[in-house]
């Protein structure tokens, strides 16, 4: 109710223009209701940062994967388009497509820096190597991690509630619980199934693990 009280006060006409202040519409709306648009821009680059601001060389954008199927009934030529293919089906702001995009984004941000691969490339030892991954995150020290992985556990775990397009955004926001890393899973699974029946892959590694 205090902060509420405040945002009105500097809201207010008076208080607003002798202060030279304008509050920027992310701080009066609530983050459910904010469209697309009102996020600042950021450039597109390769690194551990969002699906919508990730850029992948044509050397691991799945372009020329190693498990690329033949005659794919879908019009992606990479695996960012197939996976934006695979999360169209559902609906727009749902929590199942939220959901979809967090554990595709995930493996995706995982296969390019940890693996230097496309999905459209991993092995079943990597699919292994996945899951693995998925339970140590959180639950190693620095050097323990740092035998097994490539990447530091830090540039992984972030604050919870980042929102999406600050630069503090992170993947995981802590050691996953077992019901969790059987989600991501099965949901990894059911992509990768979708995307060999689509035959945009050859066949689901994931099957195997």
């Amino acid at each position: 109710k205090a902060a509420a009280q405040i945002v009105r006060w500097l809201t207010e006409p008076s208080v607003s223009d002798a202060l030279g202040v304008t509050l920027h519409v992310r701080s009066l709306v609530p983050r459910s209701a904010l469209q697309p648009g009102v996020a600042p821009v950021t450039a597109a680059r390769t690194g551990i940062v969002p699906l919508e601001n990730l850029f992948l060389p044509v050397a691991i954008d799945g372009s020329s994967g190693e498990n690329r199927g033949t005659r794919s009934i879908l019009s992606a030529h990479n695996d960012m388009a197939a996976i934006n293919a695979w999360l169209s089906r559902c609906k727009p702001n749902s929590h199942t497509r939220r959901a979809y995009r967090k554990e595709a984004e995930r493996l995706l941000l995982w296969s390019v820096m940890e693996k230097a691969k496309p999905i459209s490339s991993l092995s079943v030892e990597d699919c292994i190597d996945y899951r693995d991954f998925l339970w140590h995150l959180g639950r190693m020290t620095p050097e323990e991690w740092g035998q097994r992985f490539k990447i530091p556990q830090t540039r992984w775990l972030g604050t919870r509630g980042i929102e999406r397009w600050s630069p503090y955004w992170k993947p995981f926001e802590g050691p996953l619980s077992a019901g969790s890393q059987k989600t991501a899973l099965v949901i990894v699974q059911g992509l990768c199934q979708w995307l060999t029946d689509q035959h945009y892959l050859h066949g689901n590694p994931f099957k195997s693990v």
